[in-house]
């Protein structure tokens, strides 16, 4: 694919990740996080077709942005990255600071008050906690590497999970 004299090796996946860098607004970020998570999702190829883009750090850098849905997708292509990634897929996603980002994500609350001034997008659907849901997945499969272990207990992470499944909301 060629885009303004850039050639994108791979087609869209890379121009996806490289997008969500890009997007100034939330409808469109949105919509390009679900389309890139969705793309990755237990795709090894398509994980390494993105990795030129630096999807790891594109990913993680994602659970900070202020939408639900982002974040929510986020934490999806970061749970793909290591599930059908390889060693250094994960080694890149600890040392971007997943464990922290995803642990932050799984223990915020989707209260009445944050989705109402939040607003959700009416095209792509959310529920109520679905980013803590995603951002436990992840966490599931980013730890399965040493240096996630290490990087769980500095940030309380099993704290975070025991508290997220102890919550009766």
């Amino acid at each position: 694919v060629e885009e303004k004299g850039k050639v994108w090796d791979g087609g869209v996946d890379p121009m996806m990740v490289a997008a969500l860098g890009q997007s100034k607004e939330k409808p469109v970020t949105e919509a390009i996080s679900l389309a890139a998570a969705l793309a990755l999702a237990d795709s090894k190829e398509n994980i390494a077709l993105a990795e030129a883009e630096g999807v790891e750090k594109v990913m993680v850098g994602c659970c900070r942005d202020k939408s639900l849905l982002v974040q929510a997708h986020a934490c999806m292509a970061i749970g793909a990255a290591a599930s059908a990634g390889t060693p250094d897929n994960l080694a890149r996603l600890v040392s971007e600071g997943a464990m922290k980002a995803l642990t932050t994500i799984a223990g915020a609350e989707d209260s009445a008050k944050t989705l109402e001034e939040q607003g959700v997008n009416k095209q792509i659907a959310y529920k109520c906690g679905q980013r803590q849901e995603e951002a436990a997945a992840a966490l599931h499969q980013v730890t399965t590497c040493d240096a996630a272990k290490d990087s769980a207990m500095q940030t309380g992470t099993l704290q975070t999970l025991i508290e997220l499944a102890a919550n009766n909301k």
